[in-house]
Order: C-alpha cells, then structure tokens, then sequence
C-alpha cells in the first residue's frame, strides 16, 4: 500500500488534469463527490488506491531543471570545468517548481 499522502497528493494532481469531472475514472466509479463516503462505507479503500496509483503512473509529474541549470543556460551564472558554479547553495540544487517553471516559461526536462 502507498503512503497516504502519496495517495491524496496523486489524487489532487489527478483531480486537476481533467477539465470536466465526468472525465475523470474516480468520477465514473465513485461519482468523485462522494467518494470518500462510499468507499469507506464499502470499505473499497484498495481499490481507490489502486486506481489512483495507476493514472499516476501512467501520467508521470514533469520534471523541471535545478535552478542552477536553468541560470546557467540563461547566461547569467557559468559552470566551472568541474561542473556546478564553484560555490555551495543549497537554492541552486532545488528543481525549480512546477509551478514557477510555467510562469518563467521554463520547459520540463525531457530526459529523466
């Protein structure tokens, strides 16, 4: 079994996918808006959880670049021959997040 944060996070993204609720699986099984209650009422915990992992697995998150590869391709910090920029951030190494990356225009890594 997942975690269930893990759960309720897929679920939310799965949730915000679909334009219209009767498009979304959880919708067309549980009516979506009473889910929660009729799953525990007939105790089909699994098998939510089982759907949910499932479309997520099929419709894998994004994955953006570090900030510190975005800047880099932007210009505006260059990498040391090393690799990296030379100095210790912790900010740099974060991938930037989904959100912020679709404000700044920033494309998802094709290759992860």
């Amino acid at each position: 079994m997942a975690e269930f944060q893990e759960v309720m996070r897929q679920w939310r993204r799965m949730c915000a996918a679909f334009k219209e609720c009767e498009e979304c699986p959880q919708y067309r099984e549980y009516q979506c808006y009473n889910t929660v209650k009729r799953v525990f009422q007939c105790g089909d915990i699994e098998s939510l959880e089982n759907n949910v992992m499932k479309w997520a697995a099929e419709h894998p998150e994004p994955v953006y670049p570090t900030w510190e590869e975005w800047l880099i391709t932007q210009g505006v910090i260059k990498e040391n021959p090393t690799g990296g920029v030379g100095w210790p951030m912790p900010k740099l190494v974060e991938r930037i997040p989904a959100d912020i990356a679709q404000k700044l225009g920033i494309e998802p890594k094709g290759d992860v």
